[in-house]
């Protein structure tokens, strides 16, 4: 073999070499296009469009650059506009900014900073005529065939404000309109109870007294619908002023005393000396102590006992309310504050008179001025609900005012 031979070889087994690896690039190059391909056409797929149709909430599927895949029609008429949207880059279409105006990015939003959702609240989409729509964003990023995809969940938040609204206002309607016929039942019921001239057999004296019973407990529901629509409306005032834990208990052994008795339970105040003057609701406080023995008093057998008490601690007061009844489940508490707790499989609850959202009130009420409510409990052992307020809160309509009333606290307390 000559002196050119050997090079001459070389040069065409690196040839034929370079040839087979661009073949197998280009096979493999077109499978993963095609699977790439297959991937997104399956997620356009009719079953797919059916599934996100299901949600009553915008929904739009882009690929990892944020191109449009998929959506429904509540995404489309959300940004309104009625053009094909397949392929088109998602930030053409959605323009989101801050409560401050700063412009949010979608790449800003698809921050997965712990596993494989993010998520948004209260943005703010600029719509084709400028208005402002609140919403939460939600993204989830999966993978399919090889290629990742994402899942944008848009919640218009005006909308579900206004729903709220509506539905407040249908039980404010509701319950206004029932009062009246509920106080007419009332006061007849008593009339004929307590008048000397109406004389009634055993057996009318009963039925009159059951009447009445059920009118009372009428009465009661409609106010706690009441208090709910508001609530559940958002449009609860909130006025903060110097509110003394001592006069809040005192009042509340007052009122309570008698309807203790009258079920033979003893209730008991245990004030703690330390405890000072805080910048809050009086209101709210005592609306919340009063959902808190209600429940205790009604909970406790005959014989029982009711503890009130508040406790210092180094940034506020805690009010708690203790019962002797038969304790609540740990699987019970954790709906405790929500308004399903009295509805469904709780049947100590469901003999209970009231609508069963007194403590979701509580819970919404405690929020309102920055404090916070929870419960401890164990079967058979009764039940205890805290309540703890901070020194001061400060809110919108209250940050002018509670910086006074912050200088006279500690000289009323003296």
């Amino acid at each position: 073999m000559n002196s050119l031979t050997t090079p001459l070889i070389l040069v065409i087994v690196a040839l034929v070499v370079g040839t087979i690896s661009f073949v197998i690039g280009l096979i493999v190059s077109r499978q993963s296009s095609s699977a790439q391909t297959e991937s997104a056409e399956s997620i356009k797929d009719a079953t797919t469009r059916f599934l996100i149709t299901l949600s009553s909430d915008a929904v739009v599927i882009t690929d990892h650059k944020y191109n449009i895949v998929n959506y429904n029609s509540i995404f489309r008429s959300l940004i309104g506009t009625s053009i094909i949207l397949d392929e088109q880059p998602l930030s053409d279409l959605l323009r989101i900014v801050t409560e401050e105006g700063k412009d949010l990015g979608v790449s800003d939003i698809a921050q997965f900073k712990q596993g494989d959702s993010s998520q948004r609240r209260s943005v703010f989409m600029l719509a084709t005529n400028q208005q402002k729509i609140e919403i939460d964003v939600s993204v989830y990023r999966f993978q399919h065939a090889g290629a990742t995809h994402l899942v944008w969940k848009l919640v218009n938040m005006s909308t579900q404000q206004n729903l709220a609204k509506e539905q407040s206002d249908f039980i404010s309607v509701i319950s206004h309109e029932l009062r009246t016929p509920v106080a007419v039942m009332e006061a007849s019921t008593s009339s004929l109870l307590n008048s000397a001239n109406e004389a009634l057999s055993a057996n009318q004296r009963k039925l009159v007294s059951a009447t009445r019973e059920n009118a009372l407990l009428l009465s009661k529901l409609l106010a706690d619908l009441s208090v709910y629509s508001t609530v559940n409306s958002g449009s609860v005032k909130t006025e903060m002023s110097s509110v003394s834990p001592r006069m809040i208990l005192d009042q509340m052994q007052k009122v309570f005393t008698s309807q203790a008795e009258a079920k033979n339970i003893v209730l008991v105040a245990d004030h703690d000396q330390n405890v000072r003057s805080v910048i809050s609701s009086e209101a709210h406080i005592l609306s919340i102590m009063q959902n808190y023995i209600k429940n205790a008093i009604q909970f406790s057998s005959p014989g029982g006992v009711v503890i009130i008490a508040t406790k210092a601690t180094a940034d506020g007061v805690v009010f708690m309310v203790r019962d002797s009844g038969k304790g609540i489940s740990s699987e019970q508490q954790q709906q405790l504050f929500k308004t399903t707790f009295h509805a469904h499989d709780d049947t100590a609850h469901q003999t209970l008179q009231g609508v069963g959202v007194g403590l979701y009130i509580s819970a919404q009420l405690s929020q309102a001025i920055g404090a916070t409510v929870w419960a401890e409990s164990e079967v058979d052992k009764g039940t205890s609900l805290y309540l703890k307020v901070p020194v001061t809160h400060e809110t919108t309509e209250s940050q002018k005012t509670v910086r006074s009333l912050e200088m006279n606290k500690f000289a009323q307390d003296i």
